[in-house]
């Protein structure tokens, strides 16, 4: 009985819109910059005792994720979005 497993999956998983990817990204962008300079940081300490490290030299965000930052524009500051809604109600209000 213990060895059945979890029989609870999602059968209509749904991936995420590039939108929301990128709005996740961004929100995590300083933690993913925190994880990587720790993690390179713990191979060089490695290294420089003489531990092998299996680091990679490569770059440490997916494919899509660089794609993203590539595409992705910098978030609204909230001043701006209080601004753009004000603008908003202006226009509709001379209508």
């Amino acid at each position: 009985f213990w060895k059945m497993g979890n029989l609870t999956g999602t059968v209509k998983k749904h991936m995420p819109t590039i939108e929301a990817l990128q709005v996740l990204y961004q929100r995590m962008k300083y933690e993913y910059d925190f994880y990587n300079f720790i993690r390179d940081q713990f191979h060089l300490t490695k290294k420089k005792i003489g531990l092998k490290s299996a680091s990679q030299k490569s770059a440490h965000e997916p494919d899509f994720l660089r794609e993203l930052a590539l595409r992705t524009h910098e978030p609204l500051e909230e001043e701006e979005e209080d601004e753009e809604e004000e603008d908003m109600g202006q226009e509709d209000a001379n209508i």
